[in-house]
């Protein structure tokens, strides 16, 4: 356009405006997102459905709008009239929403209801209610468009620029939507300023028509404009653009997938990410409207641009497989601030995808350059283009999101888009009129790419396991060379991978556990810890109602939960799960969830466990949430106030809610957080604790109360949930409740404080405050802070002989002991000397820790008052003949032997081994260690005296035969792995000496010994530089 005098006064000003057009256009897909997770939970369609209804607009708005503005003369004020409209649409939102949440879907839903039915209902009312202002922002750009190319000597420059400035203005857009406006200002209120600020450039920039038309002649008589007349490469790159759209929307949902397991897939990553992709694309149009913008460009430089964008995106293979590494070695170790970390992960992030971005940004601008030569259907071309490309987004959107990554994985689907983008560059130049030797370059370009397509490795699934942002201190301290690294890496065994439709997937056994893992994260186990709270899941809401038929479970994990709700006798469980590659993964646990899917009672249902509260008004029992962490994206929303509320809604009479929180990587503020949004909505909450770093909610509606003697009868009616106690180190559940109930209603007020912030849909502080303490620690502290609030004892009154409570108490002592809370260990322990002081246990506790504190001789005699006043008890046999032969007392020893062995106690075979030892009887010694060996050949201490007995000997092929018998029981065992290491040296097998090193080294990092073994192993090896490397190492530890 020629803008003559009003050039300098107003071109700004309307560049401006469009900036800010695209600023609130990503607000509101940000928030409208958010908005429709909601309605159809945290799921890829929920996304899906957004991203597709908004391109869907686009497409339409592009494509009418573009045709129609050749024939309205100002175009100008008609972009104001459309920016007015979509501000207005945007005020009016939040009431539309409501009544698409209240409209009644089961008069649609006739039969049998289904979840792929209600979710195409769901989309469909979603199209109608998001259609009408996303077409009207598709059709801005076309229009913007025309204004400034009509009469434009540079049309790609212009282009190009508009394209950039709507972009930048979208990048902050992500940033405040996703990040900062929900938290300032909330949702709905981040809405309404978007829609003012709307209505604002519309109404400015029909203030600027009145003058810049009027005054550069802009408008046009309807007869002046031309029929739509053929582009020679219009259809030509249509078909390019749409291609190019559709591999541009693939590739971010695919880096979002790959990167999100590698630097943590919370809101922050997924905006960094976005906005980093915005970045690109903003400068790559800005770029391309500097250098190219001014002169005669072909369709040559449009497919350069193609192969370039498969070029740089292919990439993205070798750099992620070498990211986890230089995160573990180079992030994580420096323990930045959150902020920091961030803008690192930035950089990260930029290297991977911002180049390839760049490409596409620019991609647009020359298509319009090339197609706009004349001014003939400006506003037809314009839209053609545009809607072609956006209407490429939506397929590339829902093919990649809903059947290439679960039906292929990520890496294939990844190689696709780039063929793709190659396919494009070349059929663009043989479809144009180009020389032999044009054609011969791009074919040999073409033949070259095919070649680094089949020799360039793809991401391993290891890669897209194991988050290393997760658990820096695993990695950190052992990173002074590549090969520890790789060793660490690959020590744990890929048992299962699957790309789901939500989340990546995986299993993976290390030598002691199985983990379940979900976006890089563990989701679940067999370690103990891990198996405690996903058994008392069940068991704590179960036990304290009176008569569960009906459970809800929110979550499968490895089924454990499930399970363990089935070992009560109910009616039925249904199990909600989001993944269904989760339910695969399940199956490699069935040893520990008993094989729970195949259970009749089970009804497993893959969906949003909030989607189908929502959707459905069966009324439960008890229900059970047990979501992943609430760092993760969209997973705040199952701790939101909203959410409890549904919850409520659906508990049936004497109903209970179990609600799983982490105390680890929570601020003591934000635990109270969720605290406080629970009982925003239960006014009767309790808390209970199932391993270290775990707390349960539970929440009704009527008052709780725990019956001791209904418990009892119904283990004693059930026995087999007594041994899954036992399984997990709780020997009853009287201990149980003992242990783990930490606050009543009254407790629950007085740890909530003044405080009265809420975690509500509308603001999400959760979501955003949650990732920020991913690597720190407040348990201890927050633990600390609930002993003064314990409740009194919910049992105490189920027993009468103080001897029983004594032993109660002292049984709940051990259970804090070894859930390494002491301060509990010490109340518990003075409750069970107060109680029964001269019980034998509670006598031989108080013997033990005489004995550490070195009190040899007051251990003793507790010990023989003990044996006097129980003459059978074998285990104070045991403990005197310990405290004998630590006292060297070998006349004493014998006769408490004799006694020992009358049952045959491995124990006390090796306490005759011991004195064997102490009284240098070499063949009684073997003698003793053999008959130990019988009775237990998977004792740790039998086999390390087998391996210790026959290194004094002498005899390396026997030390070794029991050492490596020892690491199938215990592979993690430092010593074994040293001396396995040490003893293959000596033989010169020096492959299996560094094996057993550098996993010695992964267990202990901080022992200089095996950085000097590993060292000579590298010497004969032929390797010196690492050896050197080594013995720098051992020197710096000691």
């Amino acid at each position: 356009m020629s803008f003559k005098g009003a050039d300098h006064r107003y071109r700004l000003l309307v560049l401006g405006l469009f900036t800010a057009s695209g600023f609130t256009a990503l607000i509101y897909q940000t928030l409208w997102t958010r908005y429709f997770k909601l309605i159809f939970g945290s799921t890829s369609l929920a996304v899906t459905t957004v991203v597709c209804t908004f391109m869907a607009g686009l497409a339409l708005g592009s494509y009418f709008f573009g045709k129609g503005v050749d024939r309205y003369p100002r175009p100008l004020r008609l972009y104001g009239m459309m920016e007015v409209a979509i501000g207005i649409y945007a005020l009016i939102f939040p009431l539309l929403y409501w009544m698409l949440g209240a409209f009644p879907l089961e008069l649609f839903l006739p039969g049998e209801d289904s979840f792929l039915a209600r979710s195409l209902l769901r989309f469909l009312l979603t199209l109608v209610l998001l259609i009408v202002p996303t077409s009207l922002m598709g059709g801005t750009f076309p229009v913007i468009c025309k204004f400034f190319l009509l009469g434009a000597k540079h049309r790609g420059d212009w282009a190009g620029r508009l394209y950039s400035l709507n972009t930048f203005g979208g990048i902050f857009g992500v940033i405040c939507g996703g990040l900062l406006f929900p938290i300032w200002f909330g949702i709905q209120s981040s809405l309404l300023m978007a829609g003012l600020l709307n209505i604002l450039v519309g109404v400015l920039s029909i203030g600027a028509s009145r003058t810049i038309e009027r005054e550069t002649g802009q408008q046009q008589k309807l007869e002046e404009i031309p029929a739509v007349a053929p582009s020679k490469y219009l259809r030509l790159l249509s078909a390019a653009l749409l291609l190019s759209g559709m591999t541009a929307l693939s590739y971010e949902i695919l880096w979002v997938r790959m990167l999100g397991v590698i630097l943590g897939s919370s809101i922050y990553a997924f905006t960094l990410i976005l906005a980093i992709y915005l970045t690109g694309i903003a400068l790559g149009s800005r770029l391309y409207a500097h250098y190219f913008g001014r002169g005669r460009v072909s369709v040559f430089l449009f497919a350069l641009l193609e192969l370039s964008i498969g070029f740089l995106a292919l990439l993205t293979f070798p750099l992620v497989n070498e990211l986890p590494y230089w995160t573990a070695r180079y992030i994580n170790p420096l323990n930045f601030s959150f902020l920091a970390t961030q803008v690192l992960h930035s950089g990260v992030i930029g290297a991977l995808i911002l180049t390839a971005a760049v490409m596409m940004g620019a991609t647009i601008p020359c298509a319009i350059q090339i197609v706009t030569a004349d001014e003939r259907d400006l506003g037809y071309r314009l839209g053609v283009l545009y809607s072609m490309n956006t209407v490429g987004a939506i397929i590339g959107a829902f093919l990649t999101g809903f059947f290439l990554i679960p039906w292929v994985g990520i890496n294939s689907s990844f190689l696709l888009m780039v063929v793709i983008n190659v396919g494009v560059g070349l059929a663009v130049v043989l479809a144009g009129d180009s020389s032999l030797r044009q054609r011969i370059f791009y074919g040999a370009c073409g033949v070259g790419f095919s070649v680094f397509l089949l020799v360039i490795p793809p991401v391993t699934e290891r890669s897209l396991s194991l988050g290393v942002f997760l658990n820096p201190d695993r990695y950190s301290r052992r990173l002074y060379n590549r090969e520890v690294f790789e060793h660490i890496w690959d020590r744990d065994r890929i048992l299962f991978y699957r790309d789901g439709l939500a989340s990546t997937v995986a299993v993976l056994e290390s030598p002691a556990n199985r983990y379940l893992i979900v976006n890089g994260k563990p989701d679940g186990s067999n370690e103990l810890f891990d198996m405690s709270t996903q058994t008392l899941l069940a068991y704590t809401p179960l036990m304290l109602h009176d008569n569960p038929q009906e459970v809800l479970v929110i979550g499968l994990g490895t089924g454990v939960t499930a399970s363990s709700v089935l070992d009560f006798p109910i009616k039925a469980v249904t199990q909600i799960e989001i993944e269904a590659a989760v339910v695969e993964a399940a199956h490699y646990f069935e040893t520990e969830n008993r094989s729970v899917l195949k259970d009749p009672k089970l009804n497993l249902v893959i969906e949003d466990g909030r989607n189908f509260l929502l959707s459905h008004q069966k009324q439960f029992d008890v229900i059970i949430s047990e979501p992943s962490n609430p760092w993760m994206s969209g997973v705040a929303s199952l701790f939101s106030q909203e959410h409890f509320a549904v919850m409520k809604d659906r508990l049936d009479t004497g109903g209970i809610a179990c609600q799983w929180l982490q105390l680890y990587s929570l601020r003591p503020e934000d635990i109270r957080m969720v605290v406080r949004t629970f009982h925003s909505v239960f006014p009767e909450v309790h808390i209970f604790q199932t391993s270290p770093g775990d707390i349960l909610l539970l929440g009704s509606k009527d008052q709780l109360s725990i019956n001791p003697e209904r418990i009892v009868a119904l283990f004693d009616e059930n026995p087999h949930m007594g041994e899954r106690l036992q399984e997990i180190q709780l020997p009853n559940p009287l201990v149980f409740l003992e242990w783990a109930y930490r606050l009543n209603k009254e407790g629950v007020g007085v740890f909530l404080g003044e405080g009265r912030v809420i975690h509500t849909d509308d603001r999400p502080f959760l979501e955003l405050s949650a990732p920020r303490t991913l690597h720190e620690s407040y348990f201890r502290g927050v633990l600390e802070e609930l002993l003064p609030l314990t409740p009194p004892s919910p049992v105490e009154g189920y027993f009468v002989d103080p001897e029983a409570l004594g032993r109660h108490y002292l049984d709940t002592a051990l259970v804090s002991r070894f859930h390494k809370d002491s301060a509990r260990e010490s109340v518990y322990f003075k409750k069970a000397v107060l109680t029964a002081p001269e019980d034998p246990t509670v006598q031989l506790e108080l013997a033990a820790r005489d004995f550490g504190a070195n009190r040899v001789d007051a251990a003793i005699r507790r010990a023989e008052a003990v044996l006097r006043a129980h003459p059978q008890h074998r285990e104070a046999a045991f403990s005197l003949a310990r405290l004998h032969f630590v006292q060297e007392s070998w006349e004493k020893l014998p006769e408490l032997l004799e006694q020992l062995l009358e049952g045959s106690d491995t124990a006390a075979v090796w306490s005759h081994l011991r004195l064997a030892e102490a009284q240098s009887q070499p063949q009684e010694q073997l003698q003793w260690l053999e008959n130990a060996y019988r009775m237990d050949p998977e004792s740790l201490e039998v086999l390390f005296a087998l391996a210790n007995y026959y290194r004094m000997q002498g005899d390396r092929l026997l030390e070794a035969k029991y050492l490596a018998r020892l690491l199938k029981v215990e592979p993690t065992q430092y010593t074994a792995n040293l001396r396995l290491g040490e003893l293959a040296l000596e033989r010169e097998e020096l492959q299996e000496a560094r094996n057993q090193l550098l996993t010695a080294i992964a267990i202990q990092p901080d022992d200089p010994q095996p950085h000097v073994l590993l060292a000579q192993t590298y010497l004969a090896l032929g390797r010196p530089e690492w050896a050197n490397l080594e013995y720098r190492r051992s020197l710096s530890l000691r």
